[in-house]
């Protein structure tokens, strides 16, 4: 049995009066999703997509460039379902192609997956009814090494959460769930105005206080539906891997950004937090540097930023254990960073 042309073309048209008819009285939910050499996981991951059992959706594959089969890859599937729009652009960064993305979007809701990640196949359908009444929904994210099967009939529970709970979770042991924008479903009213830092690193971590000096109304749940892949050649595998000066700067730029941008804050415990957090960094920074053989200029530089902070900082509490170490490091720095691994 053969389908030719014209029959083909009837069933395409088919499928998107279904989908439209389905679809009337739902959101549109744009899903940005930047792809950069990602052959071996990319039709996991669009798969995932595209059996989402909430259909009202547009599925945006920002191709960044990629030099492997990719481009091929998201052309194919765009063929395949009306739903999927792909844009093909040189190489510029995660951030540029998640900005594209943006720029591209037409949902009420915006969700960003990365491309080799997959999500739960009823995460919009369970996500979709708690935007009614948020701006910004935030799940678990399970993290695997290898594909698992997936738990479809699940029971998943939302609770409000405050403004100042989304800023202390920043700092909590899993600081992935606060500071990552792959487990959140977010209103497009968020991104009006704001787009993700671009040429760094962290740029998750970096928007998400922009996000919540809107005072979005927030929910939450603890049930995983992002499935995140722990690969060593992820930007996070190769930060861990590599020692990369660049890399180690934007992560203290940002984290000194928020300990500037909330200096002022009423809450002066959350405060003490985020000073505590980001003078960790820079000895553990500092400890790197050394390691690594980095100049003793910028060995200067460092310290001469922990010190300038650590002394006009008003109003910061921190527990005998932080004092005696800050203190250490203030004075006699190397002592110190000798017993940092």
């Amino acid at each position: 049995m053969t389908i030719d042309v014209q029959e083909t073309t009837i069933l395409v048209h088919f499928f998107i009066f279904f989908i439209t008819m389905n679809s009337m009285n739902s959101e549109l939910i744009s899903i940005i999703v930047p792809v950069y050499q990602v052959e071996k996981y990319i039709n996991t991951c669009i798969q995932s997509l595209v059996d989402q059992t909430y259909t009202n959706l547009e599925i945006l594959l920002i191709d960044d460039g990629s030099e492997d089969a990719c481009p091929e890859i998201c052309d194919n599937w765009q063929k395949k379902d009306p739903r999927i729009r792909v844009f093909h652009k040189k190489n510029e960064g995660l951030s540029r192609a998640r900005n594209e993305g943006l720029n591209q979007a037409r949902g009420e809701y915006i969700l960003f997956v990365d491309s080799d990640d997959y999500i739960h196949p009823r995460l919009c359908e369970i996500v979709i009814p708690q935007m009614k009444k948020a701006d910004l929904c935030i799940y678990a994210q399970h993290k695997f090494v290898q594909e698992e099967k997936i738990q479809e009939n699940i029971d998943v529970k939302f609770s409000a959460y405050s403004i100042n709970q989304a800023y202390y979770q920043m700092y909590a042991k899993d600081q992935d769930y606060m500071n990552k924008v792959n487990n959140k479903m977010f209103h497009r009213k968020l991104f009006e105005h704001l787009r993700f830092p671009e040429n760094v690193y962290f740029e998750d971590a970096a928007i998400m206080p922009s996000i919540l000096e809107q005072n979005p109304k927030i929910y939450v749940s603890e049930q995983e539906l992002y499935y995140y892949r722990q690969r060593e050649e992820g930007i996070m595998g190769d930060f861990q891997r590599n020692f990369s000066l660049k890399k180690s700067r934007d992560c203290l730029d940002y984290l000194k950004d928020r300990v500037d941008r909330y200096e002022k804050i009423e809450d002066r415990k959350l405060y003490s937090i985020m000073c505590a957090h980001y003078y960790q960094n820079i000895i553990v920074t500092y400890s790197r540097y050394k390691r690594n053989n980095v100049s003793i200029e910028e060995l200067k530089s460092l310290h001469q930023e922990f010190k300038d902070s650590y002394k006009t900082r008003k109003n910061v509490s921190f527990d005998w254990k932080k004092k005696i170490k800050y203190t250490l490091f203030y004075y006699v720095r190397d002592f110190l960073t000798y017993f940092i691994k």
